[in-house]
């Protein structure tokens, strides 16, 4: 995992200590006297897209590394009606533990099952993962994410793995279940319990 805990840290995304506006001491020069703080948007932006880049390098480097990847996924759309797909992925550690690292956010054409196989085939050219090494794929459970003829689980079986398990996200599960106990009276009214 990248923990960065100083500037002299983010030093290793960057092409020299100037870059960041540092001399190379790592004394900031945005504190020196007369200068101003680098708040602007524009400087913000790039040097996310730097400690994004250096991030992405060791991403890949933990993909691979590891034998085999899983990919949890969801869809969504944005503000201003953009469908989008986040991504996370899960590994495995030097000791077989497992663990997740956050992938993205990237803008799909359409929400349906086609588009988001094919968006899930650029994620893994990217990052430079081999289709057959994603054995699991984990999603939301909607009908486009697991339907049996057409569903993206499905077509990542037919395109890339055949043995790859899919598998309904246990929180979706829980918020499902929730929603079906409120609808059972089981449980009572619990919206009207929250508004007084």
């Amino acid at each position: 995992m990248l923990v960065l805990s100083g500037v002299k840290d983010i030093y290793k995304y960057f092409g020299s200590s100037e870059d960041l506006g540092c001399d190379a001491s790592g004394e900031a020069y945005i504190y020196r006297k007369g200068n101003k703080k680098y708040t602007h948007h524009r400087f913000v932006t790039e040097v996310l897209e730097i400690i994004a880049a250096g991030m992405l390098d060791d991403i890949k480097g933990l993909l691979a590394a590891a034998p085999v990847v899983g990919l949890m996924v969801d869809e969504s759309v944005d503000v201003s009606g953009k469908q989008q797909l986040i991504y996370y992925w899960r590994l495995l550690d030097a000791t077989g533990v497992p663990f997740n690292i956050f992938g993205g956010l990237i803008d799909i054409a359409k929400a349906d099952a086609d588009s988001i196989e094919l968006a899930i085939e650029d994620i893994l050219d990217t990052h430079g993962v081999p289709h057959e090494k994603l054995v699991a794929f984990c999603s939301d459970g909607a009908s486009v994410m697991t339907g049996i003829r057409n569903g993206v689980a499905q077509l990542l079986k037919e395109r890339m793995n055949p043995s790859m398990i899919s598998l309904h996200c246990i929180c979706h599960r829980l918020a499902l279940c929730c929603k079906d106990a409120s609808l059972c009276g089981l449980y009572g009214n619990y919206n009207g319990a929250y508004s007084k």
